[in-house]
């Protein structure tokens, strides 16, 4: 039925309209430039019937992918996916619960599914330089393959090399190296002993060097046959050992160089004897790795360095004698140890028929991203090897994709830097931070990049997403898509099949009873509350999930009996599931009732007030929000034409809720002073209220306090009303009206007798679309005990709790007579003639008493 009115503004009662018949379950559209208007029941709450629900039980329905109307998400989801070109990375945005993950985590599994399995990446030893660990990219599955045959290559490295060192030819050879270097030996000896046996005396090669003996006759002398000589023989002997023993010096001083061209000569036989045991074995893996040019180069390196230390090797030292902190004993003995250098580290491996990887990084940090560097204690000192490298999940996910929550990356220090640099850069670095932390003399690595090609997605928040784009400017080149999930959809006949479907899904998923067609009503009510929109449904998937648990829980305890489906929830279920939820995350709400109802805290439901408004305010626990009446007061003086804002005055006030006031400022200005100066100093605040503000809905509130002061105008205190304002006077929407309006209902019906059948709420017209209000709410309005009225302006707000015109003229342009702007202009010019007098008084010119105070005159 219309709203439209036939009588005068401010004359209709409200209770006429409410108890019009109808049904509920429809939209009205709010009527607009009539005053206030009482709301008809279909506007308080758009609840939904069964009708179009046709099925027994959730149970009949078939299955529905949980992306409740995210077509437009699913959409820019796959186009970023499917972008091979650089920078098409993903922002995941929406609220929690919307089920975004879900989502995403199908779509990822199944584009996944359909891709090549990436490379496989390791690491091996650079044995041109051990601190920079060489990068390997192998062909799925590899990199365990290439380990297993460099496993054998070790273990038959020493039994190879064994063979080799006690053949009958290497035995051949060195003795002919050995025999060939005393050859040289005596050779160069040669003038020596032929200088001593021209001398009488005998140079006999020892233990410890050399030694000279007399001779005659070609025969050494005995001990005894020395004795007999005669001083003089011995003298010249003497003399003869001297010139002996000088020649043998000169020899003697080539001796180091005889030791190093020995040592030379045996390592080169060593190292020959040790790369023809090899080169079989090399050449085989070789070949079976042709198709890697990598690793073949690899593998010559392997054997040049195997053959330039055979001698480590082959050396098996009794591993008692060798100090255990020099013991690598999880790698066995030194020999072992060393022969680590030969292994391949398998960073990440990859099944070739399972498609691309997708990784999900639950706690991103600079660790678990990039990857790490380990170390042991050795000495004192912390040391690494190549072996030691561990992948991150840059490395994890690369030829993938990778899902990281953007709040968690931005939290970690150097997490988002290196993601950044990283999908720039296109490969992955890993790099040691235990040097840069430790006090410790530390040994670490430089391991060569890999290289990177994955797609990253982010999931946050839309708030994270916007500062990005503001703060970083890398961000929108390297996150070009934006996935941004629905809050809500329509709310419509095929949204609630959808609905309908997804509650079914869910409940075989969780095990869950299903839910009748009235069960599912219910839901969808609750839904457009959620959604704070009769015409929307939340597209919450997390909410619905939590309801439909507490629910289940509800049915199989037994209490309810009513049952439209034997083992099925229905309507009775869903809703105590939804009170008790309520009554769970009540605490704050009911201290703030009992305080109001006892008197601790003064709220006037009843009666009229000069310059007093009950004004309405949220406040939330537990993802549950309740509202409450708030005291607001203006007091009115002359002064400096300022409107003095308490809260602000003690920084209570945030930006919002300040900015409210200014605009209430800027209207009472141009409205009652486009000429001339306030000739006042009022003042505002919340009474009672000791904790910040925020917010502009109570700009309405403030704005009718404020002129009812300055009309000296009683206002009604059976309404409270919430409502933005701009500048003009229009009244604009606000947050949590259902909350408000049912705050303001608790505080009537809980107080006295209870409900008057005068009290109500005035909304902004705007919000008549978002009112869903409790049930107990629409029963009271239509039992004519509680009224909601929507307002277009200010002076429609006036008009009702005055009960005078507000904003009307005559024919002549002047205020109607015993209007509340009439009032207000009396007002004013009562207090321009005392500011006058008191600037006469003061010997100031009329005017100048604000400007003396340091005030700026409020004008347009």
């Amino acid at each position: 039925m219309s709203n439209e009115p036939s009588e005068p503004r401010g004359a209709r009662d409200p209770r006429a309209i409410l108890h019009q018949p109808g049904a509920t379950s429809g939209y009205q559209a709010p009527t607009r430039g009539t005053g206030a208007v009482a709301l008809h029941l279909t506007q308080l709450c758009r609840t939904c019937d069964t009708e179009g629900l046709a099925f027994e039980s959730t149970e009949e329905l078939p299955e529905v992918a949980q992306a409740f109307g995210q077509e437009r998400a699913v959409e820019a989801l796959r186009f970023a996916l499917s972008m091979e070109h650089d920078g098409y990375n993903a922002f995941v945005m929406g609220p929690p619960g919307s089920g975004r993950r879900t989502l995403l985590r199908r779509v990822l599994e199944e584009v996944a599914r359909a891709r090549p399995a990436p490379p496989d990446l390791a690491y091996v030893r650079d044995f041109s330089d051990a601190r920079r660990p060489k990068a390997l990219t192998l062909r799925p599955g590899e990199a365990p393959r290439l380990d297993a045959d460099m496993e054998a290559f070790v273990a038959d490295l020493r039994v190879s090399l064994q063979a080799a060192f006690t053949s009958e030819q290497y035995a051949s050879a060195r003795m002919a190296l050995e025999r060939g270097l005393q050859q040289r030996h005596a050779e160069a000896l040669a003038p020596a002993r032929e200088l001593a046996a021209e001398r009488g005396l005998h140079l006999q090669a020892t233990g410890e060097g050399f030694m000279l003996a007399p001779m005659e006759d070609g025969q050494v002398l005995s001990p005894e046959a020395r004795k007999q000589l005669s001083p003089e023989r011995l003298e010249e002997l003497e003399a003869a050992a001297i010139v002996v023993r000088q020649k043998v010096m000169e020899v003697m001083r080539e001796a180091p160089a005889w030791s190093r061209e020995k040592r030379r000569l045996t390592e080169q036989l060593d190292r020959e004897t040790a790369e023809q045991a090899l080169a079989p074995v090399v050449a085989g893996l070789q070949e079976d790795w042709a198709h890697q040019e990598a690793v073949v180069a690899w593998l010559g390196q392997v054997a040049e360095d195997a053959a330039a230390h055979v001698d480590q090797i082959r050396a098996d030292p009794d591993e008692s004698e060798v100090p255990p902190q020099l013991r690598l004993q999880e790698q066995g003995g030194p020999v072992e140890a060393f022969l680590q250098r030969y292994r391949v580290n398998v960073l990440v491996s990859h099944d070739p028929e399972a498609g691309a990887p997708v990784v999900w990084e639950d706690e991103p940090n600079l660790a678990t991203l990039a990857g790490r560097i380990e170390h042991r204690s050795r000495m004192g000192a912390l040391v690494t090897d190549f072996s030691l490298v561990r992948p991150g999940a840059l490395h994890r996910a690369s030829g993938g994709y990778l899902v990281l929550d953007a709040r968690q990356v931005l939290t970690s220090p150097r997490s988002w830097q290196h993601l950044e640099a990283s999908l720039r850069n296109r490969h992955a670095v890993i790099r040691s931070v235990a040097s840069g932390m430790s006090v410790m003399s530390t040994v670490s690595l430089e391991p060569e990049p890999m290289p990177l090609d994955l797609k990253v997605v982010l999931v946050g928040e839309r708030s994270v997403y916007f500062k990005l784009s503001a703060l970083d400017p890398e961000f929108a080149g390297l996150f070009r898509v934006a996935v941004d999930f629905e809050d809500t959809v329509p709310r419509d006949p095929a949204n609630l099949q959808r609905l309908a479907r997804l509650v079914g899904t869910l409940a075989r998923q969780d095990g869950l009873l299903h839910v009748t067609p009235g069960g599912v009503a219910r839901i969808a009510t609750e839904s457009s509350r959620a959604a704070g929109d009769s015409r929307k449904l939340s597209a919450n998937v997390g909410l619905l999930t939590g309801l439909l648990k507490e629910a289940d829980r509800h049915a199989r305890g037994g209490v309810f009996s009513e049952e439209t489906v034997p083992g099925a929830m229905g309507e009775v279920h869903i809703s105590a599931a939804i009170a008790a939820r309520r009554r769970r995350t009540a605490r704050i709400h009911d201290r703030i009732l009992e305080g109001i109802v006892h008197g601790t805290v003064n709220i006037a439901t009843e009666g009229a007030e000069v310059g007093e408004v009950n004004a309405l305010v949220v406040v939330g626990m537990g993802g549950e929000h309740f509202g409450h009446p708030s005291r607001v007061t203006a007091q009115v003086q002359v002064g400096p034409g300022r409107v003095l804002h308490i809260e602000r005055e003690v920084n209570l006030s945030g930006p919002s809720h300040s900015k409210g006031v200014l605009i209430l400022q800027g209207f009472v200005g141009a409205r009652y002073a486009s000429e001339r100066p306030l000739p006042l100093q009022a003042s505002l605040v919340f009474e009672q209220s000791y904790g910040p503000v925020d917010g502009d809905s109570a700009t309405l509130a403030e704005t009718c306090a404020l002129i009812s002061a300055l009309a000296d105008v009683p206002l009604r205190q059976d309404i409270a009303l919430t409502g933005s304002m701009d500048q003009r006077g229009r009244v604009q929407s606000i947050g949590g009206v259902n909350q408000k309006i049912e705050g303001f209902f608790d505080v009537c019906r809980a107080r006295g007798a209870g409900l008057t059948g005068t009290q109500g709420v005035i909304v902004p017209t705007d919000n008549v679309p978002n009112l869903m209000l409790r049930q107990d709410v629409v029963d009271a309005a239509a039992a004519g005990l509680f009224h909601v009225w929507s307002v277009d302006t200010v002076d429609d707000a006036l008009t009702l709790l005055s009960g005078l015109p507000s904003g009307v003229r005559d024919e002549a342009g002047a205020w109607l007579q015993g209007s509340v702007d009439a009032r207000i202009q009396a007002r004013l010019e009562a207090l321009d003639a005392a500011q006058a007098e008191r600037a006469r008084a003061l010997q100031q010119p009329p005017g100048a008493a604000g400007l003396a105070a340091g005030e700026p005159p409020i004008s347009t």
